[in-house]
């Protein structure tokens, strides 16, 4: 038993292992300030009344250095093992992207219990719809899927800034 945990999986890449981890504590970081008390809590210390300079200094620096971020990483290391998990399947001569479908359907469904059951702020199911939008894109090349998200990236923006320029004239 020792021997299996000092030696990590020939299936396991340990840094993508170790960035996921750091991924969960900083979203840990941000959620807890919704577990401990009211889900207002996670927007600010002051919601519900004043709070001391040391509770609106640790919110500040959590929101600085956590929010968003680690999601967005998080959200990445979702993306890219959604691709291994169809490669490693296909290497072995099974159906990757239906494994991968199957992956993304129980995810849903647990998210969805989840949410419903225990917790109003999961997110696994909206990962799972997300990685269920995604499977069409899998077959791409990178180069197009970069070209694709730079486009969209670029047409959310100007549509931003579009919205904004009736409000400042």
């Amino acid at each position: 038993m020792t021997d299996r945990l000092r030696e990590p999986s020939p299936d396991r890449i340990g840094s993508l292992d170790l960035i996921r981890g750091v991924a969960v504590l900083g979203i840990l970081a941000i959620n807890i300030g919704g577990f401990a008390g009211p889900g207002v809590e996670t927007i600010s210390p002051n919601y519900l009344g004043r709070v001391s300079p040391a509770d609106e200094w640790t919110f500040a620096a959590t929101f600085l250095l956590f929010e968003g971020k680690m999601r967005a990483l998080f959200t990445l290391l979702f993306g890219a093992s959604i691709i291994l998990f169809i490669e490693k399947n296909e290497a072995s001569g099974k159906l990757g992207l239906v494994l991968q479908l199957r992956r993304l359907l129980w995810l849903g469904l647990f998210g969805y219990l989840h949410f419903v059951l225990f917790w109003w702020g999961d997110i696994l199911f909206s990962y799972a719809f997300a990685g269920l939008l995604a499977l069409p894109f899998c077959r791409l090349r990178p180069a197009l899927l970069a070209t694709m998200g730079i486009g969209i990236f670029t047409l959310w923006n100007v549509q931003g800034i579009v919205a904004l320029v009736p409000a400042v004239a």
